[in-house]
């Protein structure tokens, strides 16, 4: 569904059909509640945006969310996933009050959505078994990452514009790496690959010029 509505739409049935709805379709609308019907199955970045309005979100069945749909929705504070299996960007939600007060390491399930602490280090939590997306994306504190054994799945851009990060280890059993993970990490200076990995991917260091030690 493509479209360019103002903030006198405040009501929509979707039809039955609809499987994903695309760029900026119903931004800057007039919507207070939204129910996603089980055939929604993807949203294209800023779909919602700014719905200065939006209070509550549903989603009826699995649906990928992408970078920034409902972002900057200021009375969004629930979101409600009725089935199990969706997933969204780090940035799916930001700005709105749904997503600032999961706090600052963000994990559901198995899966790390998020980080945006101030502590230099991190440990992510074991357990975790895949790192979403842009999990770290453009943090200003972060310095070192520790993944443990438990992840086998990580997404890509990860650490992306991460300014102070220097050092990163990955657990030994990872076996595939994601193309551009440290992109434009420029203080990265010692990364400890796992053992099993048969190639570096494409963008996986770009950018990272003080890059001084890979083990």
């Amino acid at each position: 569904l493509v479209g360019d509505f103002g903030k006198a739409l405040k009501e929509v049935n979707f039809p039955e059909k609809l499987v994903a709805i695309d760029y900026f379709a119903f931004a800057q609308c007039g919507f207070e509640q939204l129910v996603l019907p089980k055939s929604v199955t993807y949203l294209y970045r800023e779909a919602f945006e700014e719905n200065a309005a939006l209070k509550e979100v549903r989603f009826e069945g699995p649906v990928s969310i992408s970078y920034k749909a409902f972002s900057d929705c200021p009375k969004l504070e629930t979101v409600t996933f009725a089935a199990e299996g969706s997933s969204y960007h780090a940035e799916s939600f930001t700005g709105t009050p749904w997503d600032l007060a999961r706090g600052d390491l963000l994990v559901e399930g198995d899966a790390l959505i998020s980080y945006r602490g101030k502590d230099p280090q991190v440990e992510i939590p074991e357990g975790v078994t895949k790192i979403q997306a842009y999990a770290f994306f453009e943090n200003k504190a972060v310095e070192r990452v520790v993944i443990p054994e438990t992840v086998t799945e990580i997404g890509s851009n990860v650490f992306q514009s991460c300014e102070r990060l220097k050092e990163v280890i990955f657990p030994a059993g990872l076996t595939r790496l994601p193309e551009s993970l440290f992109l434009r990490c420029r203080s990265l200076e010692r990364v400890v690959l796992p053992k099993g990995i048969t190639s570096i991917p494409r963008g996986f260091f770009s950018g990272c010029i003080a890059l001084k030690e890979i083990e």
